[in-house]
């Protein structure tokens, strides 16, 4: 069978369901897809709804061998077929499947690569790959489009049309760590726990995304409250249902988490090379003038109504679809 796409997302949930939503949007056009990604994506693929949709999964830790081994398997996919359209959702999984899509076009083919920035700025594997894209598609407004540059806004998961409101009892605070979890963002809702006062940590429970193998600060919670809950992964949260949250910066928990609630705490990961969760919280401090600070714990409301992200865009990914499918 001829195959029509590849998409390639490994690493992160923020590479990885913007991935997963395009793949199923495309479901209608009853096409050939490959999904290339990585053990981080094995979390993720139970998602796809999509049965057209052949999986890939490199699970090398060399790179050396993860070069290899993608090379072989592209070759082969690019030699037999014509016109892929090959779409790279960052990370550098995603360099050589686009630097080959351009290299196999000096023998007469007619693929055509594209990106998805979903941060304020470019990451490194996207900075590569933009010089071998034909188009870019970007998550943040900005003045002054490059001329590759297509804004189509940020993923969003799904879009409620009621307000929320949470049920009245135990003040829920949620902290969402992302798939590899984040120590800085366990030490400020660790600090924030001690702070409340014993006579008050009944009427507080806490929900907790963190990863199995971080066994220690599990261990620093379970001193601290028994109403604690640990969670990998949950593809429905209701942000709104939460008194307060932690978060990292990632581009898709600020958009929808922002989109619900501002009663939030944001915290930016920052060992990765090019800071890019930082730029992400400034983007929102300038735009929304969200705080930067964490609430007081005993100032908590209940919501009633949505906060709402001006900047929410719930149809980006079929804009995606739309551009890449004609």
């Amino acid at each position: 069978m001829k195959i029509d796409y590849i998409v390639i997302a490994g690493s992160s949930g923020g590479h990885i369901l913007p991935s997963i939503s395009l793949i199923n949007q495309l479901a209608k056009l009853k096409k050939k897809i490959i999904f290339i990604t990585n053990s981080a994506g094995q979390n993720y693929i139970r998602l796809i709804t999509n049965s057209n949709c052949e999986i890939r999964i490199f699970n090398q830790t060399s790179k050396l061998n993860l070069f290899l081994a993608q090379f072989i398997f592209l070759s082969k996919t690019l030699i037999i077929n014509n016109q892929i359209k090959v779409i790279g959702f960052g990370g550098y999984l995603s360099v050589l499947p686009i630097c080959l899509s351009k290299v196999f076009n000096i023998f007469l083919k007619k693929n055509k690569t594209y990106i998805h920035e979903q941060n304020f700025i470019y990451g490194l594997a996207n900075k590569i790959n933009y010089l071998f894209s034909n188009f870019s598609f970007i998550s943040f407004p900005k003045v002054g489009l490059k001329s590759k540059e297509i804004y189509v806004g940020n993923f969003f998961k799904k879009v409620l049309h009621t307000n929320g409101k949470p049920e009245v009892g135990k003040n829920k605070i949620l902290l969402i760590g992302g798939s590899a979890g984040s120590i800085e963002l366990n030490n400020q809702l660790i600090d924030y726990i001690k702070k409340i006062p014993i006579k008050e940590i009944d009427k507080f429970e806490f929900n907790i995304q963190i990863p199995s193998s971080q066994t220690s600060i599990k261990d620093q919670y379970k001193k601290l409250s028994e109403n604690i809950n640990f969670f990998d992964f949950i593809d429905d949260l209701k942000f709104y249902d939460y008194n307060l949250i932690f978060s990292r910066c990632g581009s898709g928990s600020m958009f929808e988490i922002l989109y619900y609630t501002d009663k939030v705490f944001f915290v930016p990961h920052l060992h990765s090379r090019d800071l890019h969760q930082k730029f992400n919280k400034m983007f929102f401090i300038n735009k929304l003038k969200i705080k930067d600070e964490i609430p007081n714990h005993d100032n908590f409301k209940i919501l009633s109504n949505f906060y709402f992200n001006q900047f929410i865009n719930p149809y980006s990914i079929h804009k995606i679809s739309s551009f890449i499918s004609n």
